[in-house]
């Protein structure tokens, strides 16, 4: 299968998802396959993409150099997606796009080859997950996958290779880090040059929370500790603040912060990335803080949709060729139930950012639903929402 990638974070930064084979690690909170185990490699929905015959929003921003993920919902080196994830690689660098590598290792030959393929692309990005301290509490809840001790030899070898590396915790759960090893891990991580991380806490549904692979590795009690609002968001904070501290480059979606580099790290190991609303999260605080350093006393900052398209287009103005149905996009999460024939007609990349503005019904990648920002109760000379930063509310939320 063959996707546009879309999300929290409004665009991933490589945005055409290639998704291979349901993988075998049977990791005990499985988001992506814990109602679908069918998942299948469609080798012609990827020849068609490099061919550029696709159509849709996805042939046009393959057509636009733009980068590809492989992949989001499984994993391209488990042992029956690596030979076919090899030969994909091999395909889009003949094509020369950049490639954004999600994954939790492999067999030590099929990621040899991978990281070869990788380096002689020149744009490329390696995202390996780091969920648990050692070894051991891996196996329990990713039954399947290499232990962590491997994926940390894999992240060095990219780093060596010159290859742009991404450690994800992801998920986070405060249980698989007893003491202070994720302290530790952060200092070894650091140590290792590998700076680029992003964070993101374990969500359960009610339908993961009744999984036996969950339930054999998490008590009720914990599953209900989990799901809680607000849940353990003392000592996610900390280790965010943590991190920032120590100097790495951090991003969660929910904890803005002006003090990451994490977007232009990203930006510049693809060589090209698709928009992320945490751009202008970011941009707009660091804006602030800036201001706010030289005031006798702090004070809101007003930020208008001209400033969230100039941040979105940096680079990028491409992208105003883009043209669509942009309502699957919003179908899909925020309003499906009550779709407003605005939102049907909605055709451009303009209009499209505008709806994301301006409209109170999406949460998942409005800048408006981020806890950086409060909302004016007015309009701008053009009819758009008015946002603002001030003290009270920024910094009783940065880590």
């Amino acid at each position: 299968m063959v996707s546009f990638f879309w999300g929290e974070l409004l665009f991933h930064p490589a945005a055409i998802c290639v998704d291979l084979n349901t993988c075998g690690h049977g990791c005990c909170y499985c988001y992506a396959n814990a109602r679908r185990t069918t998942r299948r490699t469609n080798l012609n929905a990827v020849r068609r993409l490099c061919s550029g015959e696709m159509g849709g929003i996805t042939g046009q921003i393959w057509r636009m150099g733009y980068p590809v993920t492989l992949c989001n919902n499984t994993d391209p080196l488990s042992e029956n997606n690596a030979r076919e994830a090899i030969a994909i690689v091999r395909m889009i660098n003949r094509e020369g796009r950049p490639l954004y590598i999600m994954t939790k290792g492999g067999r030590r030959k099929d990621e040899d080859e991978l990281l070869r393929l990788l380096a002689d692309n020149g744009h490329a990005m390696l995202y390996v997950s780091i969920s648990a301290a050692t070894d051991e509490i891996a196996a329990k809840t990713e039954p399947g996958a290499v232990p962590i001790s491997a994926r940390l030899d894999l992240l060095r070898r990219a780093h060596e290779m010159g290859i742009g590396t991404e450690v994800g915790f992801n998920p986070f759960y405060p249980g698989w880090w007893p003491g202070k090893t994720h302290s530790e891990m952060q200092d070894r991580l650091l140590g290792m040059g590998l700076r680029t991380w992003f964070y993101n806490k374990l969500h359960l549904s009610r339908f993961q929370a009744y999984d036996p692979r969950c339930t054999a590795v998490l008590t009720a009690d914990e599953i209900k500790g989990i799901q809680a609002r607000n849940a353990y968001d003392d000592v996610f904070c900390g280790a965010i603040l943590n991190a920032l501290n120590k100097g790495a480059d951090v991003y969660e979606m929910g904890l803005p912060s002006g003090r990451t580099n994490y977007f232009e790290n990203i930006r510049k190991a693809l060589g090209k990335a698709m928009p992320a609303t945490g751009e202008f999260i970011v941009a707009a605080i660091r804006k602030w803080k800036a201001q706010a350093d030289v005031w006798e006393e702090r004070k809101p900052m007003e930020y208008h949709y001209e400033d969230f398209e100039r941040v979105i287009l940096d680079g990028r103005e491409d992208l105003l060729d883009l043209e669509g149905r942009y309502a699957e996009f919003f179908l899909l999460r925020d309003i499906a139930a009550f779709a407003m024939p605005r939102v049907k007609r909605i055709r451009t990349f303009r209009e499209f950012l505008k709806e994301a503005w301006n409209n109170p019904r999406i949460k998942c990648f409005s800048p408006r639903a981020n806890v950086a920002f409060g909302v004016r109760e007015k309009l701008d000379a053009n009819g758009d929402a008015v946002l603002y930063i001030d003290g009270e509310r920024h910094e009783g939320k940065e880590v």
